[in-house]
């Protein structure tokens, strides 16, 4: 199967994927990194937004992005030829994406969603037409 080049129109976090992957990491590695994004902004929606998050949530978060960073570890440790680094790619774009919605929700001017799509497809489509 011919391997395509995706377009760079989505969230920025989003779209490190095919660097990721160009990189050596395992597409499923890519995608339960993505995947983690909603436990890390409840994580630090808590502490950042000074939103209540309770003990139970608390462990519920804390053994999601663990159970994470266990597999994305043992797939690194068994990957031969990937440099470790390659698997920070993954989680600086779920980071990245995760700050962008809070520095989103702490504003006090709200963006239209055709005009926050448009600076997201045009900044990702900038960034990773030059990787």
């Amino acid at each position: 199967m011919a391997r395509t080049r995706r377009a760079g129109c989505g969230p920025p976090g989003r779209d490190r994927t095919p660097v990721a992957e160009r990189l050596g990491v395992s597409s499923g590695t890519t995608a339960l990194i993505d995947g983690v994004q909603p436990l890390v902004a409840g994580a630090l929606a808590g502490p950042l937004l000074r939103q209540y998050v309770s003990r139970r949530q608390w462990l519920g978060l804390c053994l999601g992005v663990s159970g994470v960073v266990i597999v994305t570890a043992a797939d690194a440790a068994s990957a031969t030829g990937v440099a470790w680094w390659a698997y920070v790619v993954p989680f600086l774009g779920m980071l990245s994406l995760v700050a962008a919605t809070f520095l989103e929700s702490r504003s006090r001017t709200r963006a239209e969603p055709g005009a926050a799509t448009t600076v997201h497809c045009l900044s990702s489509a900038a960034v990773f037409t030059s990787c």
